[in-house]
């Protein structure tokens, strides 16, 4: 494992989980206990005054804070967690991508508070219409306030990015997502904003919970001519690709032709990030919260010992992705004839990994 890009490190405590327990999430479903609002500031300033032997001051350069990494804003005191994610990040909170949808349907004044903060575009799923919707977040009225966020973005100046997931469940209900979505005049009001309007397609990433729904991957044969076609247009602009996915006899031929490169399966992260459960075991971001990928706990190890776990892939998790190759993955835990589609390879071995730990 690489050192720290320009010795900066995220840290996310996980002060409040999540309203929903999304079937697809690679955290897995948000449980109690959580990290206690008061334990933010000390355990930041553990990682602060983190410094190698022989070298004088502190390791880190920057320490990036936030006080969620499932939904954002879910505690009821978001803007005073905002406000301490500023000052624990040196005076700027780190940048997002998503909002609450559960927030943005109850609080009419979220959206426009998120705007004030500076979030221009905000990403939203949707996993199809209706009870789908709903069982794929294990939360009933989940799809009626994903309907009931999106007005209130754009009303406060906010654009939406829509990823739709591509299951067995999902792929009879397109077209009726792209009539809802229409409905709404989502194209015209993003455009009005001066932003483009996203729209993408993808399958689910395989791992942690996803691993459980892989029953609902469709094959080649299952999507082809039955995906509307101004959503599969879309999609490739978006993602910048003239095939959406291939199918996972295709990407196991690609892998075992592929020189050994590493990391295998799991790219490097931009930015290095420790999340913090409410046990206050710590994972690495390139991973899930599953056992392998586990660097250890912060009320029982210091920070040098998660930093060096980090550092020589002591977890499983990080010890395959640098020890073992693409060819190996596959030909342990692959399915070389399988139709099965993928985005990428990269998403299928992330799932080969998961299997060669489990069996491990």
């Amino acid at each position: 494992m690489p050192a720290f890009p320009s010795r900066q490190l995220g840290l996310a405590f996980d002060l409040r989980g999540c309203p929903s327990a999304c079937r697809h999430c690679y955290l897995g479903s948000a449980v109690a206990p959580y990290v206690p609002q008061d334990e933010m500031e000390p355990l930041t300033e553990q990682f602060r005054q983190y410094r190698r032997d022989g070298e004088e001051g502190a390791y880190f350069a920057r320490i990036s804070v936030a006080s969620w990494f499932h939904e954002p804003d879910y505690a009821p005191n978001y803007r005073e967690l905002r406000t301490l994610e500023e000052r624990l990040s040196g005076g700027e909170a780190p940048p997002r991508e998503y909002l609450s949808t559960w927030r943005l349907a109850r609080e009419p004044e979220y959206a426009a508070w998120a705007r004030s903060v500076g979030l221009e575009t905000c990403r939203l799923s949707f996993y199809g219409v209706g009870e789908t919707h709903n069982w794929f977040a294990r939360r009933k009225g989940a799809y009626e306030d994903h309907l009931a966020a999106l007005p209130r973005m754009l009303d406060a100046g906010i654009a939406p990015a829509i990823q739709v997931f591509l299951t067995r469940k999902s792929l009879p209900e397109l077209g009726k997502l792209m009539h809802a979505l229409e409905e709404l005049r989502l194209p015209e009001r993003t455009e009005a904003l001066g932003k483009p309007f996203v729209l993408f397609l993808r399958t689910p990433m395989p791992t942690g919970d996803a691993r459980r729904i892989e029953y609902l991957r469709p094959t080649l044969e299952e999507v082809e001519g039955c995906i509307p076609e101004p959503l599969v247009e879309s999609s490739r602009r978006h993602r910048q690709v003239n095939e959406l996915w291939q199918t996972e006899a295709e990407w196991c031929r690609q892998a075992a032709a592929r020189p050994e490169t590493f990391p295998s399966a799991h790219p490097e992260p931009e930015e290095v990030w420790f999340l913090v459960s409410g046990r206050f075991d710590v994972y690495p971001n390139m991973g899930t919260l599953e056992p392998w990928w586990k660097l250890g706990n912060l009320k029982r190890q210091s920070v040098a010992a998660l930093v060096e776990a980090y550092e020589t892939n002591r977890p499983m998790g990080l010890a395959v992705n640098y020890g073992v190759s693409a060819r190996q993955l596959v030909e342990r835990t692959g399915r070389p004839e399988s139709r099965r589609i993928y985005d990428s390879l990269s998403d299928l071995l992330s799932l080969y990994l998961a299997r060669w730990c489990e069996k491990s």
